[in-house]
């Protein structure tokens, strides 16, 4: 909590030195010491955040944030990153720019923390896009060893078990490293505001974010027809939930779309009906064969469209 409201403290600072005008922030970034050390703030914590949700599904957030982070990356977001961007490339080229010492654009914060032996051991080698080449690679190198050393070191036997198991899960079972990399790096990250916690009836929070969590695994683990189907799901619990009064909840999902469209514009806008339409030909005519890449497609625009309408109950009218 305490991060996302030093966020919220330097992007009023940032409205009331700009004017609320995000053309002056490359003036003020050339011109004002303090301007210039707060963009950068906001340039590194933007980043950070956006990497942090990378290394998850779906997080959690205040429910005040997501309106305030959606007015930042639309309004001074591109200023910012375009702006600061080079000027932060500029201090690995030379040693600053236009007399800003490259410490300083580096860490506008002031000087990081000498990093601890605990930081140094939980740094991540592997990259996003190239851990299945990674472990590729551990299980050449294991198999490697284990033809060249296999009647001189111990465990012999428990090292070619284990790399049996590995070819099983990968070849008979079908796990698919680098399309389940692939689809991590293209999965929307829902924000999920904190207050539907609070507001939903018994079980309705638990339940919807276990209907979440099975969507994006099936998306992730390459399943559209599951994806999908769980998208439906969640879609219907969440206008049941949030979207509708009582004596509404009892409608049909059809219903309840038509009656938000009407009621919501920014619900009509996510097209959901285009999207229920092809989920419920999912659930009713779907033959067990492959679905074509282009329905892994449109599994993750569904999970677009869930996110949205999840992030959306931040701005609903109070009923």
């Amino acid at each position: 909590m305490k991060s996302f409201n030093e966020f919220d403290t330097k992007f009023r600072q940032l409205e009331r030195w700009c004017g609320n005008d995000p053309s002056r922030i490359e003036w003020l970034v050339k011109n004002s010491p303090e301007v210039r050390r707060l963009i950068g703030s906001l340039y590194f914590w933007e980043r950070e955040f956006e990497s942090k949700l990378t290394k998850h599904r779906f997080q959690q957030v205040p429910s005040w944030f997501l309106e305030r982070y959606k007015s930042y990356k639309e309004r001074f977001g591109p200023q910012v990153q375009e702006v600061y961007g080079r000027l932060w490339l500029s201090a690995f080229t030379v040693d600053g720019l236009d007399g800003i010492p490259a410490d300083e654009i580096l860490y506008p914060d002031g000087r990081p923390p000498p990093k601890n032996d605990d930081q140094d051991e939980n740094t991540s080698w592997s990259m996003p896009g190239e851990r299945a080449q990674d472990i590729d690679f551990v299980i050449s190198w294991a198999w490697q060893k284990y033809y060249d050393l296999k009647y001189e070191v111990p465990y012999a036997e428990e090292l070619g078990a284990g790399l049996d198991a590995w070819e099983w899960f990968t070849e008979t079972v079908g796990i698919d490293l680098a399309g389940i990399d692939e689809r991590w790096k293209k999965l929307p990250r829902t924000l999920i505001p904190s207050h539907m916690e609070r507001t939903a009836s018994a079980n309705g929070y638990d339940g919807l974010v276990d209907l979440l969590d099975d969507a994006t695994k099936a998306y992730v683990f390459g399943l559209p027809a599951a994806a999908i189907a769980m998208c439906r799901a969640v879609c219907e619990r969440v206008l049941k939930e949030y979207y509708f009064c009582d004596d509404q909840k009892e409608e049909s999902f059809g219903k309840l779309e038509f009656l938000a469209e009407k009621k919501y514009r920014n619900v009509k806008e996510l097209k959901l009906k285009k999207y229920i339409k092809f989920a419920n030909g999912v659930l009713h005519n779907h033959r067990g064969e492959d679905l074509a890449e282009s329905e892994l497609e449109t599994a993750r625009q569904f999970l677009k469209t869930t996110k949205a309408l999840i992030e959306n109950v931040s701005s609903l009218p109070a009923e």
